[in-house]
This record gives C-alpha cells, structure tokens and sequence, in this order.
C-alpha cells in the first residue's frame, strides 16, 4: 500500500507557510458545480495542505492515521499537515487558498462569514465543547464572581475572548473587575507555576493528563457550557467555499479519508501517536497517549456518524453569537456548515 509521510515539523512553522503561501490553493479551470454524488470522480486537486489549529496533537490524530496508513494516497491525495503559526490562521490561510483545509472553530467561522470571508466547515471532528477557566481552588475561587481581582490568563484568540467575557457576564464581573494577561502559547505552564491564578485558555480533556505530568496536581474548572454557550462543536474542517465547490471530488475524498482515519485512531492509535510525538516533543508519548484516550468518545454522534454536522447545533450557535453581538447577520444558518461532501455510506 502506498503511503503519504508528510508531516511537516514544528519547528518549520516559518519555511512551510512561506511555500504555501506562493501555492495556488485552488484549479482555476475545475466546473464549480458539485457531482450528484460525493466522490464520483477522481480527486481535482491531489497535493493538499491541511493546517492544524495549533501543533500536532491528539487533536490531529485521525489525520496521522490517515497518513500513516495510506487512506489519503488510496484517494489520490499527497497530504501535507502543518502546525498554526497562530491562532488566526487557519481561517485566514484557508480564505485565501493558501491551503485547501483548517481546523479551526466555530466562533471564527461565525465570525468570519458575518465579515464577507466564504469559509464554510465541511465536517466537524471534535463534536463535545470543553472548553473551561482552569483554576486553583485553594486561592478561594468557588464561582466564577471569585475571579474578581485575580490574575487570569487570557489569551488573544476570538474564541477564548467570546467564552470569557459570556463568564463575567454570568459572574456579574467587567473586565475592569478581573487582572487580565495575555500568556501566549504558555497557559498551561503559567497556570502549573502559579504566575497566574487561572486561565481561560484551557481544556478539560487535555488538562486532566498535563497537569499532573507537570505539577502532580489537577486543577479545577469552570466549563463555558455551563455558563451560557451552547454546547456545539468544538473543532472543525474548514475550506473556502470557492474551494469546496469548484473541487468536489477532493473535498468528499479528503473527508472519506478522514472518517477511516478516525475509526483506526479509536482502533488502533499507536501509530499516529507516534508520528505525532515524533514532530511534537514538547509532550511525552505518554501524555499524548493519554490526551487521545480522553478523546476517544468525542469523534462520533449518537448514532456513530463522524464528522456529520446537525443543522440545529449551528441554529443554536447563531442563535447566542447575535445574542451576544458576535455576528450582526441574520444569515440562513446553512451558510456556516455543509454535509453535502461527506462520502455516502
């Protein structure tokens, strides 16, 4: 079986953007309408970036899988995987064709086409939302008004921004009420050695192994779901509308590639971990093993579909962004999501 190795390193954030950055993202001469079935055709475009929303991780292990046992080259598609140089690239790389897929979110896909940017998401991977304010108890935090004159870590992404303002809103709190700081990539490491007093930056999932690995000790959370934002998805995949519809065939492949990618990591996530340890050392194996597992339950719905999308998950997110005043459209909430890729079967 032919296989596609080509995960690009961590430390080549700078060198890999500057080469898909001069890349034509898209096949300017393909017909823009889609096929009546997904993937009734040979892939339109073969060599294809996906951009992760941060390095590799457990996050990205379905797409290791897809690597690491030739379900991408089974498609026709040479896959590159690359790391965020920051936490708004994805949608902008993506809007731009600089790359053909990105993991980002759904407050910036909201986000994005309220401000005329066509991405749309294809599938979702992480369905479950755990997205929390980490804390140590033992400052006296019990609720979210105990935040009050504490020291947070907040960092500049929209989607930690939007969660913890809809917190102060739930704790009767401003930001004048809060000291708030800006801690980059370290959240975690800052919040372990206590130079902040919690963080808004975090996930449960992944904190339950990081923080005992670092500090021997767990910290406690406020979950965002809990104080108002809905509970949808957490991560998606995004393309540019252009893309998807003038490039059906490798959309749905992309995508059925994907979904064996996902079955293999529940199956069998050896292999992908490594690949990931191998270009993200700053975790053991052993944490990356473990943040895979507590994963495990998130990749399908009820019914064992994978990356599926509800049509009343997006309602309920429009729904609370105009709520909130994220988004000031009143757009059809088909605009943000599409299941019309996804393979059959």
């Amino acid at each position: 079986m032919a296989r596609s190795h080509r995960l690009v390193g961590i430390f080549a954030v700078g060198l890999a953007l500057a080469v898909i950055a001069g890349a034509c993202g898209s096949d300017g001469d393909s017909e823009a309408a889609a096929p009546a079935k997904p993937c009734s055709g040979p892939a339109e475009v073969t060599d294809v970036t996906l951009m992760s929303d941060w390095f590799l991780w457990a996050a990205t292990g379905p797409f290791a899988s897809a690597v690491a046992d030739g379900y991408f080259a089974e498609e026709g598609l040479e896959v590159t995987i690359v790391p965020a140089a920051d936490a708004a690239a994805p949608v902008k790389f993506v809007a731009r064709d600089r790359v053909q897929f990105a993991l980002s979110y759904v407050p910036e896909t909201l986000q994005a086409q309220d401000a005329g940017i066509p991405v749309i998401s294809v599938g979702t991977t992480l369905r479950v939302l755990q997205s929390a304010l980490a804390y140590w108890p033992d400052l006296g935090i019990t609720e979210p008004a105990d935040i009050a004159g504490k020291t947070i870590g907040v960092t500049n992404d929209l989607q930690t921004q939007t969660y913890f303002d809809q917190l102060l809103v739930a704790a009767g709190l401003t930001r004048d009420d809060v000291n708030i700081v800006d801690p980059g990539w370290s959240s975690t490491s800052m919040l372990a050695e206590r130079t902040i007093d919690g963080s808004a930056a975090q996930l449960v999932f992944t904190d339950q192994v990081r923080f005992p690995a670092l500090v021997n000790e767990t910290p406690s959370w406020f979950l965002y779901t809990d104080y108002g934002v809905p509970d949808y998805y957490w991560m998606l995949i995004l393309a540019s509308e252009d893309f998807a519809n003038e490039n059906p065939n490798t959309v749905c492949r992309f995508l059925r590639a994907t979904a064996k990618g996902i079955d293999t990591y529940l199956s069998n996530p050896g292999p992908a971990n490594e690949l990931i340890y191998a270009e993200n050392d700053s975790f053991s194996l052993d944490v990356h093993t473990a943040m895979g597992a507590n994963l495990a339950n998130f990749w399908k719905d009820a019914n064992g579909r994978s990356l599926w999308q509800d049509p009343a998950v997006w309602q309920e997110a429009q729904r609370w962004a105009l709520e909130i005043g994220l988004i000031t459209m009143e757009n059809d909430s088909s605009a943000y999501f599409t299941n019309d890729f996804l393979p059959e079967g």
